[in-house]
C-alpha cells in the first residue's frame, strides 16, 4: 500500500482530502495487489476451454492477479483508483475458498490508512540500486515524511 501511494501521490491526496474513501481505498488495493497471486486446482471433469478439452484430474493454475486485473471486469485494470469500487475482485478468493480472515484484513488495513492520512506523506527516494536479486517491489526506496511530531 505504502508503495502504491509512493507511486501514485494524487490518489493518496485524493484518500486525504477524502476518508470516507478509505474503505474503497483498501478494496482496490486488494484488487491491484493480490495477496496471493496463484492457486493450484485439480478438475473433476472433463472441461472445455476455447479448442482445448481439459481432461479430468488435470492440475490448474488459476491466476487471481490476472483475474483481477481482466479489463472485461474492471476499466483500466492496470491503474489504480481510490474511487473505484472494485467489489467483485477475487483478492482474497472467492465463495467456499474465500479467506476467513478477510474481514478482520479489511478492518486493519482500514484503521491503519485512517491513522496514515492524517500523519504521512509519501514519496519515492532516490533510485538505489537494489541488492542481490531483482524483485517487483526494488525499483527505488520508499521514504516517507511524518506530519507530526507523534510518530
Amino acid at each position: 500500500m505504502f508503495d502504491t501511494f509512493a507511486h501514485h501521490p494524487d490518489q493518496y491526496d485524493l484518500i486525504r482530502a477524502n476518508p470516507e474513501l478509505i474503505p474503497m481505498a483498501i478494496e482496490e488495493q486488494l484488487r491491484i495487489t493480490t495477496p496471493i497471486q496463484n492457486l493450484y486446482r485439480y478438475t473433476r471433469a472433463d472441461y472445455q476451454v476455447g479448442d482445448v478439452t481439459i481432461p479430468n484430474g488435470s492440475r490448474v493454475l488459476l491466476s487471481f492477479g490476472a483475474a483481477n486485473r481482466d479489463p472485461l471486469a474492471f476499466d483500466e485494470p492496470d491503474e489504480y483508483r481510490a474511487d473505484r469500487n472494485p467489489r467483485m475482485h477475487v483478492g482474497f478468493g472467492y465463495g467456499a475458498h474465500m479467506c476467513l480472515g478477510a474481514p478482520l484484513a479489511r478492518m486493519e488495513a482500514q484503521s491503519v490508512l485512517r491513522e496514515l492520512v492524517t500523519r504521512v506523506f509519501f514519496h519515492l527516494g532516490e533510485r538505489k540500486r537494489p541488492h542481490g536479486r531483482p524483485t517487483a517491489h526494488s525499483e527505488g526506496q520508499l521514504t516517507y515524511r511524518c506530519a507530526s511530531q507523534r510518530f
